[in-house]
């Protein structure tokens, strides 16, 4: 059969234009094609990897380079890997964040690479993303929290009777009350982004210093008020330069409030700390004509949206169903998506496919911006 040579060309142009423009085009959450992965996305083989990994320990002294920018993310379970939904993070955050280096700072000291395919990837696909073993008797050792540590108090929940503490309950094994430890002495030593493993990336966040923000606020205040920035921090994601007045006083403050209940060790210590530095008895209301950088010793609190798109009193909004205009809507201003895990450990996301034109933000969200982690198991 003749072809005339002006359709070949057209033909061939189509073609290399697809070839092109498509490689990035995973899945689109709008098409109804989105139940199979590109195979060329889970191309690396995961079958000659030995096990167990013994990871290296965090050296503060050898890790400490300011040429390179920082991210530092924790597993404080005890856990040998990491679950999908925590190498979506790490692995959107090496796509969009443009920070140099990821740490995945682990108390576990292994590392299996076979638990999952996307820790597998994780670990082989991305040579700037560091695994790590962190020694908490060495990390903690003269530091304001070392007491604490060796008492084990950061690894137990309070024991309450009528709403009174009575005690630190011994069975009981509390992972976010040591990652609020562990994130702090990281960072005052190092220096760096600290980030919770239930985020997602979408944009770059390297022009920040010194900034965190507040998941606690009036959405109606957030939108309409540019001088509004919320309620009280939160301590989820955060920068800080190595041996910041801010992260320092947060040390101090940190045995002297935390009481082993949520957020004592967090987001309470924060907010501590940005009344000290800011030179208020208290900030019922954080307002960017009063907390600002000048005036609170270089600290820069960002409107709320940029890293929390919902407060966490509504963190369920996310596990709606929205178009993806609605959600580049809600999105629009945001940096990165906090997910609140603690709030919704168990809900499973389907691909695209099963949900048609209206989507949760993870379906929309994860075929964009961590598809080898969203692709990597049937249900994400």
């Amino acid at each position: 059969m003749f072809f005339p040579e002006r359709f070949v060309l057209l033909v061939l142009i189509s073609v290399l234009s697809c070839g092109i423009k498509c490689q990035e085009n995973f899945c689109n959450a709008d098409k109804t094609d989105c139940n199979d992965v590109n195979p060329k996305i889970l191309q690396i083989s995961c079958d000659q990897i030995e096990e167990p990994i013994v990871l290296q320990k965090i050296d503060l002294k050898k890790e400490d380079s300011p040429s390179s920018s920082k991210m530092f993310f924790i597993e404080s379970s005890g856990r040998d890997h990491l679950l999908i939904r925590q190498t979506c993070a790490i692995e959107s955050a090496v796509r969009n964040s443009k920070v140099d280096q990821f740490y995945v700072v682990m108390t576990s000291p292994n590392l299996n690479v076979t638990a999952n395919n996307a820790t597998c990837q994780l670990f082989k696909r991305y040579s700037n993303v560091i695994f790590r073993h962190v020694d908490l008797d060495v990390l903690f050792e003269e530091t304001p929290l070392q007491e604490l540590h060796t008492a084990g108090l950061l690894k137990r929940k309070v024991k309450r009777k009528k709403n009174e503490v009575v005690g630190y309950d011994k069975t009981k094994l509390t992972t976010v009350n040591l990652s609020d430890a562990i994130r702090l002495v990281l960072i005052e030593k190092l220096g760096g982004w600290y980030s919770d493993l239930d985020m997602l990336f979408l944009k770059p966040i390297v022009e920040f210093k010194n900034a965190l923000g507040g998941d606690n606020f009036n959405e109606k205040l957030a939108d309409e008020d540019p001088n509004y920035l919320g309620e009280k921090l939160s301590n989820a994601i955060f920068h800080f330069e190595k041996g910041h007045p801010f992260i320092q006083k947060s040390l101090k403050y940190f045995p002297k409030i935390f009481t082993g209940e949520w957020g004592s060790g967090g987001p309470s210590v924060f907010q501590k700390s940005l009344e000290n530095v800011c030179n208020y008895q208290q900030i019922p209301k954080m307002m960017k004509n009063e907390v600002n950088a000048e005036n609170c010793q270089g600290v820069t609190v960002l409107p709320p949206k940029y890293f929390y798109p919902r407060p966490w009193m509504f963190a369920n909004a996310l596990f709606d169903k929205l178009t993806g205009d609605e959600w580049d809507s809600l999105f629009k201003d945001t940096y990165a998506v906090h997910f609140y895990a603690s709030s919704s450990p168990t809900r499973k996301i389907l691909r695209p496919k099963f949900y048609g034109k209206k989507v949760p933000a993870y379906s929309y969200l994860g075929v964009q911006h961590c598809p080898i982690s969203f692709f990597s198991e049937k249900t994400f």
